[in-house]
């Protein structure tokens, strides 16, 4: 087994194509056990692999399925799989609420709105809108603010900024990967990136599974119970629903509903996470761009504000996303990259000398043709 993957980057476009095939087939046939496969993984699968293969042409789409499969196939599994991570055991709702307001309630005193506000606020009552506002946290302090200058330009403008951030999500860490692999053809970086959000998703998953904690939106609305098994198969939009009314659609409200299984996936939060690697790789791998490179780290900003704003996260949640991100980067970077992606993955001329100077020697060729005929003496 082992030396087949040594000889993965030599594999031929028919061999690809079948891993490839294969690979997928048992994804969608793991995610239809679980109960856990939508319709949108299949044009995940069909738009991002077959359609962008057969554009590129065979050579190029032989190096694309190649490249890409890894990533494919660990991001549809991570996205199957963190629909029934909120399963498992009990959700967090008090405690994670509690140590946020721990760290930060200081800061967004629910003093500085009236009661009226927090009234409107808390349109479902529940036994906890009493200890909700002694212990402010700052996703619900956002909501009283909303209210207390509803109508206001500004307010209409965060509105739109925030959601339009938060909604980017879904697309430009695949745009960044795709700049490195077929704009800049830099394949080590592109390799070191995805391996690091592929760690990133990986520990994230886990504590899915081992800590399912529940979003201030659902404490905004459904105070500390615990949900019921109905509740797992319904979701919210939280603040992304202004966007929705500003545009006069329904669009956020039905993805979250429908296309986002883990209601209860908000420790770490993978929007700052993922927000926070791009612009980090971004830095790292566009030195070519010199300082417009820089404007990468709006995003991280944008979307961090945009989470809390939104009432979708805790500003715990981007932090312990940060953890992850650097564990991620350290073990793609000691273990990952110099024992994998730098020996069967990449080709010799895109290392370094120094690099190349790691790696088992070429060997040597031969002296002459040993199929060649034999040269007539006296030539």
């Amino acid at each position: 087994m082992l030396h087949y993957f040594r000889d993965f980057k030599r594999l031929s476009f028919k061999q690809i194509v079948i891993v490839w095939v294969v690979l997928f087939v048992f994804l969608v046939g793991g995610g239809m056990v679980l109960d856990a496969f939508r319709p949108d993984h299949l044009l995940f699968i069909f738009t991002l692999g077959i359609m962008a293969s057969l554009l590129l042409g065979k050579s190029r789409s032989r190096q694309f399925l190649k490249d890409w499969t890894p990533w494919f196939a660990f991001w549809l599994a991570y996205d199957m799989l963190r629909g029934v991570a909120d399963q498992v055991r009990q959700i967090n709702i008090q405690n994670v609420y509690d140590f946020e307001h721990a760290l930060f309630g200081w800061a967004f005193p629910s003093s500085a709105f009236s009661q009226d506000v927090w009234d409107r606020v808390f349109v479902k009552s529940h036994q906890w809108v009493g200890y909700l506002q002694e212990h402010m946290v700052p996703p619900l302090w956002f909501q009283g603010f909303k209210i207390a200058h509803e109508g206001a330009w500004y307010v209409a403008t965060l509105d739109a900024i925030t959601g339009t951030f938060y909604s980017i999500h879904f697309f430009i860490p695949w745009i960044l990967a795709a700049l490195f692999w077929g704009v800049r053809n830099d394949r080590k970086m592109f390799f070191r990136y995805t391996y690091a959000i592929a760690i990133l998703n990986a520990l994230a998953l886990i504590t899915f599974v081992i800590f399912p904690a529940a979003p201030p939106w659902y404490v905004l609305g459904y105070g500390f119970h615990q949900p019921g098994n109905e509740f797992l198969v319904q979701g919210a939009a939280g603040g992304m629903v202004k966007l929705d009314r500003l545009l006069g659609i329904e669009f956020f409200a039905k993805v979250w509903t429908n296309m986002n299984p883990n209601r209860f996936a908000a420790v770490p939060s993978l929007h700052g996470g993922h927000s926070l690697i791009v612009a980090i790789f971004a830095t790292i791998g566009l030195k070519h761009w010199g300082k417009k490179r820089y404007l990468f780290w709006i995003y991280p900003v944008g979307m961090w504000f945009s989470a809390f704003y939104l009432n979708h996260h805790y500003i715990i949640d981007p932090l312990l996303a940060s953890v992850y991100i650097g564990i991620g980067i350290l073990i793609t970077e000691k273990l990952v990259y110099p024992h994998w992606i730098r020996k069967y993955l990449l080709d010799r001329e895109e290392l370094s000398p120094e690099e190349q100077a790691q790696l088992p020697p070429l060997p040597e060729p031969p002296d002459h043709d040993e199929n060649a005929p034999p040269t007539p003496e006296g030539a």
